[in-house]
């Protein structure tokens, strides 16, 4: 069962999806049983190799969640080989800190003459060969979800002309690596870091694109409701575990029986 990606963009609240780290497909699964609308599977920050994205996107198609994969680099052929997987979409990172090579990158997720997407009628995208390739082409150029993740306050000089010459869907703004190219390490509601990310998001708006926004909870969201967002990406699966884990330990030893000592047992 496939659902696009776009289609959740197009609602009246922003679609909601989380960063991925694990390599065990059950995340994908449990995240469309809990009502989320994608899952981001990062292959920058952690150790996932292609593989173990395509099990990914294995469980979102069976479990009807669309799954996109936020590349180590804006290198082609990982961006083809992830296509050909079957991904709603990529994340490119750091896009326009090197404009002509983010350009490029993102023309990867569609066939020519709408980009530089190369060809083959085989891949699992494909059905394995068994589709109408001109239909598929078709489709798939219409679904692909091409995210910018602006990471860096230099390419702000070069966003504009690269989101239009790469034909991308989406922008949103990465805090954690714009505050540290600000100065400003780890210190995500600096001033400089939160009028960055607002300069991101209305340069998306003026372009007509869809913009995103990440945030670690609800607080966080409520600062960026005014701003409209399409899409919000909240947290990662394993920060989401370390916080339930913990509150549950601090849960328990609250109950914990007292004894005569008046000594938890």
């Amino acid at each position: 069962m496939r659902k696009r990606l776009k289609d959740r963009l197009d609602r009246q609240r922003p679609a909601l999806g989380t960063n991925v780290f694990s390599s065990d497909p059950a995340v994908v699964e449990i995240l469309a049983l809990s009502g989320w609308d994608f899952a981001k599977v990062d292959m920058e920050h952690t150790t996932l190799s292609i593989g173990d994205v395509v099990n990914h996107v294995r469980a979102g198609h069976a479990m009807g969640i669309p799954v996109v994969a936020r590349v180590p680099w804006n290198d082609r052929s990982a961006i083809s080989r992830l296509m050909d997987a079957g991904v709603a979409g990529i994340q490119l990172p750091h896009f326009a800190e090197d404009a002509d090579a983010s350009i490029e990158a993102a023309l990867t997720l569609r066939y020519p003459p709408a980009g530089v997407r190369p060809t083959c009628t085989g891949t699992r995208a494909a059905h394995y060969g068994r589709a109408d390739f001109a239909a598929y082409a078709n489709t798939a150029d219409r679904d692909a979800l091409c995210i910018a993740l602006v990471e860096d306050v230099e390419s702000l000089a070069h966003l504009e002309d690269a989101l239009d010459k790469g034909r991308v869907d989406a922008v949103q703004a990465g805090p954690a690596d714009l505050a540290t190219s600000l100065g400003r390490p780890g210190d995500l509601q600096h001033p400089e870091v939160l009028a960055a990310v607002e300069s991101i998001m209305a340069i998306g708006r003026r372009k007509g694109i869809a913009t995103g926004v990440y945030v670690k909870g609800s607080t966080d969201l409520a600062r960026w409701r005014r701003f409209e967002p399409e899409f919000v990406i909240c947290s990662i699966d394993y920060r989401v575990l370390g916080n339930a884990y913990s509150a549950l330990a601090a849960e328990l030893l609250d109950g914990a029986v007292q004894d005569a000592h008046g000594e938890a047992r």
